[in-house]
């Protein structure tokens, strides 16, 4: 789905940010971009992030909706809710 385990399916994280920059939904590209950006940087120090880890643990829901909502099995609805959600949490400080 684009992370699974730590890892990052580049292409796939492309593709949603394109889908996401064509809805509009600029902001969320801009932090799927900015995981990408982290990733080559701890590809360049040769070692794996815990802040990274930990971001993409906490993206899953919203890539699953957006993934859901690029393929038509899901509205936009269910992704600007899952956002929100993400958003609403990195407020308040649950996560990154």
């Amino acid at each position: 789905m684009g992370f699974q385990a730590g890892i990052v399916d580049r292409e796939q994280i492309t593709r949603y940010i394109q889908f996401l920059q064509r809805q509009g939904k600029i902001e969320a590209a801009q932090e799927l971009n900015d995981i990408l950006e982290l990733q080559d940087e701890a590809t360049e120090l040769g070692a794996q992030s815990p802040h990274l880890l930990e971001w993409i643990e906490q993206l899953q829901p919203v890539l699953r909706a957006v993934d859901s909502w690029k393929n038509g099995r899901a509205r936009e609805m269910l992704f600007t809710i899952t956002w929100r959600e993400y958003q609403q949490k990195q407020q308040r400080g649950v996560g990154v």
